[in-house]
């Protein structure tokens, strides 16, 4: 897989890009970075804390056994969810994203961090801690 990962699907209506405000290729050197180092013979797991983009979905179908897409601003506003008092938050992360049997060799949060109260990293960090396996990559 060459970087920037370029769509391989087929567009029928010109006018999605714009619609969706999707591009059509990624561009970011972390992701390059993360998905350059895995072993290409062996599927990974990933964990998604933001939108499902279609872009995205095309890029783990090339490297992924197991996607999970947990998207912690469905409903709320950046704003809001920094609101989010610390009981409130811990308990989104658990209803959203339950410890148990799943761990993930790859986990994205994006940008979640830079829309966080100084408490909330701290509380995720120790979430993800649980979901994450050994030598987890975080973008």
């Amino acid at each position: 897989m060459g970087w920037p990962h370029r769509s391989s699907a087929v567009r029928t209506n010109p006018v999605d890009r714009a619609v969706c405000n999707q591009p059509d290729e990624h561009d970011s050197p972390g992701l390059g970075e993360i998905f350059g180092s895995l072993d290409p013979e062996t599927p990974c797991r990933i964990l998604d804390l933001g939108p499902a983009l279609r872009l995205n979905l095309e890029l783990y179908s090339t490297v992924a056994s197991k996607v999970r897409i947990v998207d912690l601003f469905r409903n709320d506003s950046p704003a809001e969810m920094a609101a989010l008092e610390r009981d409130s938050f811990v308990h989104r992360l658990t209803r959203l994203l339950p410890i148990g049997d799943d761990l993930f060799d790859v986990i994205l949060t994006w940008d979640l961090l830079d829309y966080f109260d100084h408490e909330q990293p701290s509380l995720l960090a120790s979430h993800l801690a649980a979901v994450a396996d050994h030598g987890a990559r975080l973008h």
